[in-house]
């Protein structure tokens, strides 16, 4: 049997930017926490915890927890999380992938523009909601068709469609057409 190793395997670059950011906080040997899961990957998850990395809620439930750092996941997160966690204390390290930032830019210059914004993506994936709170105005978010008909007619406002890193290209497409 031969075995083919292909072309893309692995992690992507903003993954592989996360978890590099984990492991350099481990050889610190200073504890932290990641903002909800640093990546969608079990087995990295269970190595880290093994490791003693703890996670902090997507929900931000910090009574209790004494400050420290906090790593911001490859996925993003709100400006408000950040904030939040700067409040209660917290040192930020920002592991947020840069495919992921550009879009959080886009989505901030465009809606104080004005823009209505349309997301691409599924609704309750940390990273629609981390670019939600860079929107100043208008949202709405697109998973399938059956969203299509409720944002529209968007009277008197221009429109920026914005996607998901992860959210599949062709659907993608499919319904932007």
């Amino acid at each position: 049997m031969e075995v083919y190793e292909a072309k893309n395997a692995g992690f992507c670059f903003g993954v592989s930017r996360a978890v590099e950011t984990c492991e350099k906080m481990l050889e610190k040997g200073e504890p932290f926490y990641t903002v909800g899961e640093i990546i969608h990957n079990e087995t990295v998850l269970e190595d880290f915890a093994a490791r003693g990395v703890k996670i902090i809620d997507d929900g931000l439930e910090l009574s209790g927890l004494k400050p420290g750092i906090a790593v911001i996941r490859a996925h993003g997160a709100a400006p408000e999380v950040c904030s939040k966690l700067r409040d209660h204390g917290f040192t930020v390290e920002d592991a947020t992938c840069p495919f992921v930032k550009k879009i959080h830019r886009l989505a901030e210059e465009y809606s104080d523009k004005g823009y209505h914004i349309i997301l691409v993506g599924k609704k309750t994936h940390p990273e629609v909601k981390g670019i939600c709170g860079y929107v100043r105005g208008g949202i709405d978010v697109v998973s399938d068709e059956s969203d299509i008909d409720d944002i529209f007619p968007i009277k008197n406002k221009q429109i920026l469609v914005v996607s998901q890193t992860t959210f599949n290209q062709n659907k993608f497409k499919y319904l932007v057409e």
